[in-house]
């Protein structure tokens, strides 16, 4: 029987991978993926993933255990429910670790799930990004989007599979016959097309290319002893759009204001908390 002890606010996910028994752990990875993909997160500083991998390979996982911060108490918890893998929404490794010692709470940690070989994943703010993630329940505090309040994320990330996962488009003047497969042979070099054109040496063609930084080094390579083609090349970075509907934060307009002290009680409600400091 599929396990789970504690649940996030995903509960659309959670509920999704608990009507299944016994599920591959990288199953149950593609699916937190799928929900929130790792590019999401703020790459410049987050930490998320898979943080501790187990030494066997794909394991069939029955436990689950979710968590806000990985503790030492959390941890035995978890080993004494037998979870085989635990989903903790603050990474437990953050900065690099130049050792794994018995002396630091967080290195134990590590040594610990290594041990009793459990995996540990931490999305943070990739869930924070995602549409319908964590931001967009915290707001949901305040009623319905678009009937109570409209929204937006306040800083918007960007698309990762478009225009494409390739990062250039390169044009390059061949002579007429000039062999354009050699261009098509290369890893990650996709010719997007041929412009029949005519230049000071004769007949030619015009090729668009969309490619990664290496597929532009090794068509560099190709014509490197031919200054006539050479100096036709010309790179494009291409910069992929934001998505409107997922970013950092979220900033919204209510239909109708309400006092500071209603909106705390609006979080309170949702967080079921019971308490609050106002400072005024």
């Amino acid at each position: 029987m599929f396990s789970v002890f504690r649940l996030n606010k995903s509960q659309q996910l959670i509920r999704y991978l608990t009507t299944m028994s016994g599920i591959q752990l990288n199953t149950i990875l593609s699916q937190f993926k799928e929900y929130a993909p790792l590019y999401l997160a703020d790459q410049s500083w987050d930490n998320v993933g898979v943080l501790v991998e187990p030494s066997e390979n794909n394991p069939i996982i029955e436990k689950i255990l979710f968590t806000n911060d990985l503790t030492e108490p959390v941890l035995d918890e978890a080993i004494e429910r037998q979870a085989q893998l635990i989903i903790s929404y603050h990474p437990p490794i953050f900065s690099p670790l130049k050792r794994l010692t018995q002396s630091n709470w967080k290195e134990r940690i590590i040594l610990k799930c290594i041990k009793h070989g459990i995996t540990v994943y931490s999305p943070h703010t990739s869930w924070d990004a995602v549409d319908n993630g964590v931001n967009q329940w915290l707001i949901s505090a305040f009623g319905t989007n678009e009937q109570d309040y409209t929204s937006r994320p306040i800083e918007q990330v960007k698309e990762n599979d478009t225009p494409s996962k390739s990062q250039h488009l390169l044009t390059v003047t061949l002579p007429k016959e000039q062999n354009i497969n050699l261009i098509k042979d290369i890893k990650d070099a996709t010719v997007i097309n041929e412009i029949s054109c005519t230049t000071s040496n004769g007949p030619a063609i015009q090729v668009s290319i969309s490619c990664s930084s290496r597929a532009v080094s090794s068509i560099m390579d190709l014509y490197r002893n031919e200054d006539n083609i050479l100096k036709t090349i010309q790179i494009v970075d291409v910069q992929k759009p934001l998505d409107s509907r997922q970013g950092y934060g979220r900033l919204i307009q209510l239909k109708e204001s309400r006092t500071i002290r209603e909106a705390i009680e609006n979080v309170k409600t949702l967080t079921e908390t019971s308490y609050s400091f106002l400072l005024l």
